[in-house]
């Protein structure tokens, strides 16, 4: 039989969150604490003077609250009440807490100390503009209102999207013959804060001058802080959008995930003008050589076709290509995107499974409804 778990819901813990990284093998959710809830009866909520009374349907109670007077009168009042304390877990004191609490929640959550985690990250965002993370030997400060990438690292100790791009690094020895001894021009277009840039400039392709776009002036001056703060310095951080046209458009600010900035038709306060270049001169004028190494990273949230198109030049000579392909973002011009990636390229491996199986015919990308990965074949 499952274990019976209640909730205090707040900022830091959410009924999603807990049933993300709950064991739900071990542990089921039956309902959640209300202070001061005055509406009808109801089997999942659990008021504060009805938790004993109503012990035999819970075993363990989880909240994340820091130490407050607030706090402190509740845990009064559970001890008055009778409740056991043992059976109550603050995720906020889990690592000063009871060694029998510290095995009961690695047992309770399905990703150890995550939970705990997400509580710290949350607080952190509260004390400040920004947060810093460190995972897998680098550093990197965020925006404090992100909740996607800095969070999920922060959990996670991983930079974000590691494991693709270390089997990137393995699909360009075997079909480039690329590798860390090798030197030559790392594209990033779609930088964000720098996570994939400065990833690879230093277990990848460490002899590479990284060349990241990053339109959003937020994201720049961070991935400006990045590289300085991993020791970076042969890299070029350009502070525009990669498109077919140097013109200006608006991109719509994601304040929660600002790696999800877009390309918009809105002009407003959540917006900014931008400008563009094609990689095609851009190349051009940087001297760069059609005998050099190129690497492209390109993920631009459904922006991919004007990329590519503003680099038909240089996609003649095949560079090694890894593209997020959104089906849904290129609505008619797909098939002109499909067309150009087939005068160039004989196949394709999809990164949504491991198996590194070539698909032959670039057509098929036509089929693939997912948004997915995908790693391009000379």
């Amino acid at each position: 039989m499952k274990n019976k778990i209640i909730f205090w819901e707040n900022e830091c813990l959410s009924s999603n969150l807990l049933n993300d990284i709950l064991d739900t093998d071990l542990f089921t959710i039956v309902g959640k604490l209300q202070l001061g809830y005055d509406g009808e009866e109801s089997k999942e909520i659990f008021r504060l003077e009805q938790l004993q009374d109503r012990a035999s349907e819970w075993d363990y109670l989880i909240y994340a609250y820091p130490q407050s007077e607030l706090l402190d009168r509740i845990i009064n009042v559970l001890t008055i009440i009778g409740v056991d304390l043992d059976k109550c877990i603050n995720l906020f004191e889990i690592s000063s807490t009871s060694e029998k609490k510290r095995l009961l929640l690695s047992k309770i959550l399905r990703y150890g100390n995550r939970l705990y985690d997400r509580t710290i990250y949350n607080n952190m965002r509260r004390m400040g503009d920004y947060v810093a993370v460190s995972a897998e030997g680098l550093s990197f400060v965020a925006n404090a209102t992100d909740i996607e990438i800095p969070q999920k690292m922060y959990e996670t100790k991983q930079v974000w999207a590691s494991d693709d791009m270390i089997r990137l690094g393995e699909l360009l020895e075997k079909y480039y013959s690329i590798g860390k001894e090798s030197i030559g021009h790392f594209f990033d277009i779609g930088a964000n804060i720098g996570t994939t840039s400065i990833y690879i400039k230093k277990y990848i392709l460490p002899l590479f001058m990284a060349h990241s776009f990053e339109p959003i002036q937020e994201n720049f001056k961070l991935l400006n802080i990045n590289y300085s703060l991993n020791n970076i310095t042969d890299y070029i951080v350009n502070n525009v959008a990669a498109s077919d046209v140097r013109t200006e458009y608006n991109m719509k600010k994601v304040l929660d995930n600002w790696g999800m900035c877009s390309i918009t038709d809105e002009n407003g306060d959540d917006t900014e003008s931008v400008k563009s270049i094609r990689i095609d001169d851009y190349i051009m004028e940087s001297g760069i050589t059609n005998s050099d190494n190129l690497v492209f990273w390109v993920d631009t949230e459904g922006f991919e076709i004007d990329v590519l198109f503003g680099a038909r030049e240089i996609l003649k000579n095949k560079p090694a290509l890894f593209l997020e392909f959104n089906l849904q973002s290129y609505g008619e011009r797909v098939d002109e995107m499909i067309s150009l990636l087939c005068e160039h390229y004989s196949g394709y491996i999809s990164f949504a499974d491991d198996s590194n199986v070539v698909i032959g015919d670039i057509s098929l990308l036509k089929n693939v409804k997912e948004q997915t990965d995908i790693f391009l074949i000379p």
